[in-house]
């Protein structure tokens, strides 16, 4: 069994799981001709991602990450990331005729939308758009232009009056409870 008698006294796994990865292992060294599962995962991994070597295997994903931490093969996550990143890549080259990086940023800036949107599309998580944006240089909105939004690259707000925005009653009221604001500052620092 080679390096997998130590998963065969694991106190901490079921018999059904040693009987079950016992099973995998002679499959891989009667269909690939390895010497043991463990020698074969490494192998495989040079090439491609856990996600692949999983389904080849016909083994449930979370069960195969799991297991591969318990031999002590702890494999890059990041290569499922990047695997989505060329498939995309090439996908929106086909569809689009342009770059992703071009792409994400007319996404997130002249149509608008959100991380979260980009994230859901491309079907990666906000954290990785985050990265890739600042991986190719495209700039995040300030929290302000998220909030009220933009307009060919400029606040809707900006340069306006208080009532252009909100309509004359509703401006004179606001600068009414501004003006109490900034009177009960000035008291306060007397």
């Amino acid at each position: 069994m080679g390096e997998l008698d130590d998963i065969a006294t694991d106190p901490f796994l079921s018999e059904k799981a040693k009987e079950f990865w016992c099973s995998v292992e002679r499959r891989v060294q009667e269909e690939y001709g390895a010497n043991s599962l463990p020698e074969y995962i490494r192998s495989e991994l040079k090439n491609h991602n856990i996600t692949d070597i999983a389904s080849k295997l016909n083994v449930d994903y979370c069960s195969f990450y799991r297991f591969l931490h318990q031999i002590g093969i702890a494999p890059i996550m990041r290569i499922r990331t990047h695997d989505k990143r060329i498939a995309l890549e090439e996908r929106i080259k086909q569809e689009y005729g342009i770059p992703l990086s071009e792409y994400t940023y007319r996404r997130y800036h002249h149509d608008m939308c959100n991380v979260r949107d980009l994230a859901d599309e491309y079907g990666v998580s906000r954290q990785t758009i985050l990265n890739w944006m600042r991986d190719w240089g495209i700039s995040t909105r300030k929290p302000s232009e998220t909030v009220f939004g933009m307009l060919n690259g400029v606040s809707p707000r900006k340069g306006k009056t208080y009532e252009e925005i909100y309509g004359a009653k509703r401006a004179k009221e606001i600068k009414a409870t501004l003006s109490k604001r900034k009177q009960s500052k000035r008291r306060s620092k007397v």
